[in-house]
């Protein structure tokens, strides 16, 4: 009943803040219809309230006192959803009581489960805030904070991962698995079984059932497929067939010029070809430049010393060979054995020579 006729969702999130009544303004983050709001509302005798519509129901970060912009704010993850929400502050916003809508109710257990995660997240953070500027350039102190950063990821999903095991029947778990665990390169092998045990009336909303219909069509491009034929121009003009590269293994690479992590992982993608092209390694670059970008390709191309083949229709996200893959975030990679067939994805930084060398040596 709280569903507007185009299609909408209006919510309503209630707070009172106890002893953060001096504070004189609340800021909620979140994704409506037509973009990202940072909704403000201030608060009167301690209490406040936001409103307004929403796609389906979604997360959001509730700041007292400052905005998100202020940088280290301490911020509450709540759920936006059909019933409404209330906010408790007793004192400060980390022991936020909230309640209402079932969302947050789930939300309550999942963060009890993560209190471990989140205490070894928060220190990692303040590690790489009192690191000075010289510990930040080296490379052994970045080596370690990812490394911490990757075991408490890993940590972190193997908790979101039980919990939608053991929660089948609540839409967190569905939201927690398209917008968590499933991120822009979707391990297919993995989520279809998660997916599966969600229950029915969870998985019939209509965004569950889309989310289902996407997971089948990536199927195509997941481990043990075998890869989607795509031809596309190369720099000079030349139809390149992904064909050509038959019997080798090669990565096929989306990138593109204005992509800043796509050029950080650049380096790494350059020391793998040099190292392996001996022994047979190939590389293909999917650029999703648009045909206005072509000479900041061109010149990204040359600054990055990226010697091997590139090609692109220049459509940007358009992309048709992008499409076939079903990219949706870059960088993204699909290594491809002799024959044909997709072998590894989403190969980056060490994974990547790793990789190789269990190949190739």
């Amino acid at each position: 009943n709280s569903f507007s006729q185009s299609g909408t969702l209006n919510f309503v999130l209630n707070g009172k803040t106890g002893d953060l009544s001096s504070s004189n303004k609340a800021y909620l983050s979140y994704v409506k219809p037509d973009g990202f709001s940072a909704d403000s509302a201030v608060i009167t005798n301690g209490a406040f309230k936001f409103s307004g519509q929403i796609r389906s129901p979604r997360v959001a970060y509730l700041v007292i006192g400052k905005s998100l912009a202020a940088g280290d704010t301490a911020r509450l993850k709540l759920y936006l959803g059909e019933q409404p929400t209330q906010v408790n502050i007793p004192g400060r916003l980390e022991n936020a009581v909230v309640t209402g809508d079932p969302l947050n109710e789930a939300n309550s257990r999942l963060q009890k489960a993560l209190t471990h995660v989140n205490s070894q997240l928060s220190a990692l953070n303040a590690d790489l805030r009192a690191a000075s500027p010289l510990q930040r350039k080296s490379p052994a102190f970045r080596k370690a904070i990812e490394s911490r950063g990757a075991l408490i990821e890993q940590e972190s999903r193997t908790i979101k991962k039980n919990f939608i095991l053991h929660n089948p029947d609540a839409q967190l778990s569905f939201i927690l698995l398209k917008d968590e665990l499933a991120g822009f390169s979707p391990d297919v092998a993995e989520l279809i079984p998660i997916f599966a045990s969600l229950s029915p009336a969870v998985r019939s909303t209509q965004q569950a059932a889309a989310f289902g219909q996407m997971l089948e069509e990536l199927k195509s491009t997941a481990i043990g497929a075998t890869a989607p034929e795509f031809k596309q121009t190369d720099t000079g003009g030349r139809i390149v067939s992904l064909h050509d590269f038959k019997g080798k293994y090669i990565l096929v690479d989306f990138w593109a010029s204005w992509c800043v992590p796509c050029r950080a992982e650049n380096p790494t993608v350059v020391k793998a070809y040099q190292t392996y092209k001996i022994k047979g390694f190939e590389v293909l670059g999917v650029s999703l430049d648009e045909e206005k970008s072509k000479d900041a390709w061109l010149k990204a191309i040359k600054d990055d010393h990226l010697s091997w083949t590139q090609v692109s229709d220049l459509k940007g996200w358009d992309n048709q060979a992008a499409k076939l893959y079903h990219v949706r975030g870059i960088p993204q990679n699909f290594l491809i054995g002799p024959d044909g067939k997709i072998t590894a994805t989403n190969l980056r930084g060490e994974a990547l020579e790793k990789k190789l060398a269990e190949i190739f040596n």
